[in-house]
């Protein structure tokens, strides 16, 4: 009897971390909201940056990125356990930062003419432009680049590209500035050394 129980409680381990982690992930959900006291971090080498809607491509790419490399690596990896901790490092120390300090991205005027300007409206109409420091589209996609070299080697070239896109994308529509993308390069990299 003991050994069904502890097969059953193995079974539901991973299906389990996948949830939890996926639910982790919603907290930037809550915490997403006005608030007149945040900090805009742009600074005059931010401006200089074009705006380019068609980054809206690679941006709304970084959602099926994230939920296909946590599910699969939590359900089918041996580094299940690991994958879950660091994705859910890089979201806890991240609600403490936006918790605590509570930042703002000015965004610009997108007209409605043209695909990739009706894309990035639906961005900005789908995401406050709150919680900008750290980036979480920074700090997750370096996250999905590294677990995507041990799960899907093959792959982890075009992957990088990816991932590479997405960073910039956070810039280009105006999402993040400079310093957010530090900040979420930065949680990735602590999170990845000391749970990856």
């Amino acid at each position: 009897m003991s050994f069904i129980l502890a097969m059953t409680n193995h079974a539901l381990l991973r299906p389990a971390l996948a949830v939890l982690t996926v639910l982790g992930f919603c907290i930037y959900l809550l915490l997403n909201r006005r608030d007149e006291r945040a900090s805009i971090l742009t600074t005059r080498l931010d401006d200089k940056i074009p705006f380019w809607p068609a980054f809206s491509i690679p941006y709304l790419l970084f959602l099926p990125y994230l939920l296909f490399i946590t599910i699969y690596g939590v359900m089918a990896s041996d580094h299940y356990a690991h994958i879950a901790a660091s994705a859910l490092a890089i979201q806890l120390a991240a609600a403490l930062v936006y918790y605590l300090h509570q930042t703002h991205m000015p965004r610009p005027v997108v007209p409605r003419l043209g695909l990739f300007n009706r894309l990035t409206t639906f961005i900005y109409s789908h995401d406050e432009p709150y919680c900008a420091f750290p980036s979480l589209h920074v700090a997750y996609s370096v996250y999905c680049a590294y677990w995507s070299a041990f799960l899907f080697p093959y792959a982890a070239p075009a992957l990088f590209v990816l991932t590479a896109a997405i960073i910039a994308s956070t810039m280009f529509l105006k999402q993040h500035a400079i310093a957010d993308v530090l900040g979420g390069l930065l949680l990735a990299s602590l999170s990845l050394r000391l749970l990856g």
